[in-house]
């Protein structure tokens, strides 16, 4: 007999009550747990907030830059 696994489906609400600092993403209702990003992908990331920054103030641009952690829908 063939028995599938009843899969749990979790919520905006489950992301949300994680413990503090706990890294994750809701995609299709399941949760993906993440690691912590190591130097390479610091630096790359200040890199490109830096220059999408600088350029946005230089044509005096009205948008903002926000580098992660940021929640996202």
């Amino acid at each position: 007999m063939n028995t599938l696994r009843r899969q749990e489906c979790y919520t905006v609400e489950d992301i949300y009550n994680l413990p503090e600092g706990e890294r994750a993403e809701l995609i299709d209702g399941q949760i993906f747990y993440m690691a912590a990003p190591g130097t390479i992908h610091q630096r790359l990331v200040h890199f490109f907030d830096r220059t999408i920054g600088n350029n946005i103030q230089s044509r005096n641009g009205g948008c903002e830059v926000f580098p992660s952690p940021f929640a996202v829908f």
